[in-house]
């Protein structure tokens, strides 16, 4: 889903700290990474107060960007720049939201259009109108009609459980669009919202409200995906009555299940599936579609509800029939000690240890977030996670008597987990890649991981620690810094058959001058990774071909 109004202010703070501090001072690397081809783009300058937001296409070696360029505190521009294949600015054109005033939504790529979402709102009316408007590739050239999609309750800013919302999403083929729009109503009552289906033109084919078949204060939306034939998949938590708000009852860690419902047939048919495992108690769960067309649930589950919260023990994978809700496979895989441990370092596996011995109590996985859900060629699926969390510090000092008061935001990015599923539905194995990513205040924009999966291998790219280079098992894992001369952008490589190579450097200092931003990368084709960079008020791109 869009956050770009909920991110915008942690970006532009981003965007201003970039050049503090050094970025690859290491003079003794690993072996560099063999059989992948480096080119670097030519460093340009970049105005203090823009920065590209996201990498949002990359056709016939071609790279598109959505920039934002500030004015004023809170207030942008939003630009979207072509590169061409020497990876140098080509073209550039500046979407203006003023005639009329609106604000930005979204965005999406159908084909070569790409089509711009944002929102207009009535005062009087106390409603907001969404409206679209598209930019054709490779001219950029931008069309000035703006075509009308939906409308919805809309307050204020201020009261945000007074207004409605709009969402789209895209079908996995790219070839339509299903927009859904709410208007406000009551937590205690049944959840009613608009849907409606577009073509690759955003031609609307059919319209029809639904109702949920739950009360909204007691179920959680997580996932919402469309198939290629326009049917509505929603997957949520229910938890157990009463209940003043669902957001709430995690904090409060009442029982829930996982409930799906499809809205087919034009949304005319409704049907509701039990997401379950027997006694285990699922916690994350991911949803797709396999090359049948039928339903993929992939995620963790704990043996009890008690290890619910504080992690989780094991990993399951099942299919189910779209039409009747029936399970066609389900596998599942326990987490063992070594696997737990197995990114610990000595002295946090003989306390794990202690633990077991003693008190039968045994280790279990904790804050690992899904990423992704990655279908293979062959049928089969791999299942990537991360360990990820944030908490806050709060201190008071005294200047000339007077109280002054720091907050300071921690993010924390750790290992990647990956989970390999053959064509069988059978988890095969299960691997983890030991990382350590903790930074302040700037919504950590250098931490997390990019991948790029070519053949039967998948390539993880992430900042890290030179001290780290060279890692085995049992040893402990380094703070990455982006200050320093142990900064390092690291890969490391799984085969089809889970063997983890060890960290290899990707380039020195010398070679990139510049510190990659991790979430940014972005895979081209089958052979081929892009990735970008940011230092001293300076970027570029680097394109990978591996043989």
């Amino acid at each position: 889903m869009v956050k770009l109004k909920t991110n915008r202010l942690i970006y532009f703070i981003c965007i201003s700290i970039l050049s503090i501090g050094q970025v690859f001072g290491q003079d003794e690397l690993a072996p560099p990474l063999d059989g992948v081809k480096f080119t670097f783009g030519k460093e340009m300058k970049r105005s203090f107060n823009s920065g590209v937001y996201e990498i949002i296409a990359l056709k016939d070696k071609n790279i598109y960007t959505m920039d934002l360029v500030r004015k004023g505190m809170l207030n942008y521009n939003v630009q979207v720049s072509k590169y061409g294949q020497d990876m140098q600015l080509a073209n550039q054109v500046t979407l203006d939201f003023k005639k009329p005033k609106r604000q930005y939504v979204g965005k999406t790529f159908v084909g070569d259009e790409l089509y711009f979402f944002t929102s207009i709102r009535n005062k009087e009316t106390n409603k907001k109108k969404i409206v679209s408007q598209h930019l054709s590739t490779p001219d950029l050239f931008l069309n000035t009609e703006l075509n009308e999609l939906a409308e919805f309750d809309f307050k204020s800013n201020w009261t945000p459980g007074q207004n409605g919302g709009f969402q789209y999403l895209k079908s996995p083929d790219e070839k339509i669009i299903m927009a859904y729009t709410y208007d406000n109503q009551k937590v205690e009552e049944y959840e009613k919202m608009t849907l409606e289906l577009y073509n690759s033109n955003l031609t609307s084919m059919w319209k029809k409200q639904i109702t949920m078949p739950f009360k909204e204060d007691l179920f959680l939306i997580e996932t919402m995906r469309i198939d290629n034939e326009g049917n509505y998949y929603i997957l949520g938590k229910l938890y157990e009555p009463p209940a003043a708000d669902a957001k709430k009852n995690v904090k409060r860690g009442k029982k829930f299940i996982y409930k799906l419902v499809a809205f087919t047939n034009q949304a005319n048919k409704q049907i509701e599936y039990d997401i379950k495992l027997n006694e285990k108690v699922l916690t994350d769960v991911q949803l797709s579609f396999s090359k049948e067309n039928s339903l993929i649930c992939a995620g963790f589950y704990s043996d009890t509800w008690d290890k619910y919260r504080t992690g989780v023990n094991g990993t399951f994978f099942m299919k189910i029939d779209a039409t009747s809700g029936a399970v066609i496979s389900q596998n599942t895989k326990d987490f063992s000690f070594e696997f737990i441990t197995s990114t610990y370092s000595e002295s946090e596996q003989a306390k794990a240890k202690k633990k077991l011995d003693k008190r039968g109590k045994e280790p279990v996985m904790t804050r690992y977030v899904m990423r992704d859900l990655i279908k293979k060629d062959d049928g089969g699926a791999v299942l990537l996670a991360e360990k990820y969390y944030t908490y806050t510090t709060t201190t008071t000092s005294y200047v000339n008597g007077q109280p002054q008061t720091r907050t300071v935001y921690h993010y924390v990015y750790k290992d990647i987990m990956v989970v390999n599923v053959n064509d069988q539905g059978n988890i095969t194995w299960a691997e983890k890649i030991p990382k350590y990513q903790h930074s302040t205040n700037d919504g950590g924009f250098y931490s997390s991981f990019g991948l790029a999966v070519v053949e039967d291998k998948m390539y993880f790219f992430f900042n890290d620690n030179a001290k780290n280079l060279g890692w085995k098992k049992g040893d402990p894992v380094y703070n990455f810094k982006r200050r320093g001369k142990n900064s390092v952008l690291t890969a490391v490589i799984i085969d089809a058959k889970g063997n983890v190579s060890d960290r290899k450097t990707v380039f020195s200092k010398k070679e990139a001058g510049t510190l990659t931003i991790p979430k940014m990368c972005k895979q081209t084709d089958k052979k081929e990774f892009v990735m970008y960079g940011v230092r001293f008020g300076k970027h570029r791109f680097i394109r990978l071909d591996f043989d």
